[in-house]
């Protein structure tokens, strides 16, 4: 499955203010298993939004979602 992903803050890196990007992922991953494959450290993510709403690492992605992790500016 692929999912939009923004990076946002720390996250984006090279002073950026956001990156985006399409990350393809198997079916059934979470937000925890898309911080690993991006290789971000999980304390580094601040905060997860898939739609636009506030999840838990442990939310199921479908394909199609689009994803903003978030870290400290």
């Amino acid at each position: 499955m692929r999912v939009h992903v923004t990076l946002r803050g720390s996250l984006a890196g090279d002073g950026q203010s956001q990156h985006r990007m399409m990350v393809n992922l198997p079916f059934g991953s979470t937000v925890e298993h898309l911080i690993s494959h991006l290789s971000i450290e999980s304390s580094d993510v601040q905060m997860a939004l898939v739609n636009g709403s506030p999840v838990v690492r442990s939310s199921v992605l479908n394909n199609g979602d689009r994803v903003i992790l978030a870290g400290a500016r």
